[in-house]
């Protein structure tokens, strides 16, 4: 199941990947992953000490899941998304928008031992269906390079998947005219190609530094180029339910973090001091307009920001 603002291979690599291999490095433990089509899917459900099943509705999850409470083997739901929130861009083929999916799903949050979560916005939507509800943020596996070039340019940027078309539309009507009047000012954007065509009819010739979609490791390298990211979210049930994922990689990456004031940055980003969020389309106007002219406060900003996420939100720090 596609995370929605990140390219396709993120969720498995922050929420798979990245812990497992963070775990075993620890030694405790030995996990192994494996996909509902596996021919080994049924045995290695029934023979795990701990059994987390990460997003699943699958009908034939519930005898395993039967035979786990009989036997009294712990599981655990993962959720990583509102999945009762339909959000245009998001999902594969609108599999939580059959009844019978989103049921069965909601059964199995029911029925696990205990439910892990992304951030603060799924404990307050679906802790009501398991009391024992828990956060486990994502974590950032490699740190970036803080270092950035002083050649009297400013870099803003975004990047994000098409589920994240009506939150970029909100933000153009300040952006595009902030970048006409600073000509120090480029705007970098890695996106399909529909938000592309959206950015540069609204941008003066010759400002948009242009990346089609790719990989993570691309994504990351790409925002290794940002002075200033942009998360724009609007205020709607899907975007409430969303990480803060996008605070730690622009944090990690040495930008510093411009933010909708929305539930997944509430309880992480300090404003002012780790980040900025803003709370409407002209405080967001004064917010860049300030950090474009101020080089030391981006400066401090965006160390403070990195030094959070190297502190706080390393995943082999959190193995553990």
């Amino acid at each position: 199941h596609e995370i929605p603002h990140l390219p396709p291979d993120a969720l498995d690599r922050y929420r798979v990947e990245q812990p497992s291999i963070a775990m075993g490095n620890t030694g405790r433990a030995t996990v192994l992953t494996v996909s509902t089509i596996s021919p080994w899917f049924e045995p290695l459900c029934l023979a795990a000490d701990l059994l987390i099943v990460h997003l699943l509705s699958e009908h034939d999850l519930l005898p395993i899941l039967t035979e786990r409470k009989r036997r009294r083997l712990p599981v655990i739901y993962e959720l990583s998304d509102n999945i009762a929130a339909p959000h245009e861009g998001v999902g594969i083929k609108g599999w939580f928008s059959d009844p019978v999916n989103l049921a069965l799903a909601f059964q199995y949050l029911r029925m696990a031992d205990a439910v892990q979560v992304t951030g603060p916005g799924l404990v307050e939507r679906f802790s009501f269906l398991n009391p024992r509800t828990i956060i486990f943020p994502n974590q950032i596996e490699v740190m970036g390079n803080l270092a950035r070039p002083d050649n009297g340019r400013v870099t803003l940027g975004w990047a994000g998947s098409s589920g994240h078309l009506r939150d970029v539309e909100s933000v153009i009507d300040i952006v595009a005219p902030l970048i006409q009047a600073h000509p120090q000012v480029d705007f970098a954007l890695m996106s399909d190609e529909k938000i592309y065509r959206l950015w540069a009819s609204a941008l003066p010739a010759g400002r948009i530094d242009y990346s089609p979609p790719g990989t993570l490791a691309a994504y990351l390298e790409f925002l290794q180029r940002l002075d200033i990211g942009l998360a724009p979210l609007l205020d709607n049930p899907y975007n409430h339910c969303r990480s803060d994922v996008k605070f730690l990689e622009y944090a990690s990456r040495g930008a510093v973090p411009v933010l909708s004031r929305t539930t997944p940055y509430l309880d992480t980003v300090q404003h002012g001091v780790t980040g900025f969020l803003y709370g409407s389309p002209q405080e967001l106007g004064q917010l860049l307009t300030r950090l474009i002219a101020d080089a030391g406060l981006r400066d401090r900003v965006r160390k403070a920001a990195y030094a959070y996420v190297r502190e706080h939100r390393r995943e082999i720090r959190q193995a553990d």
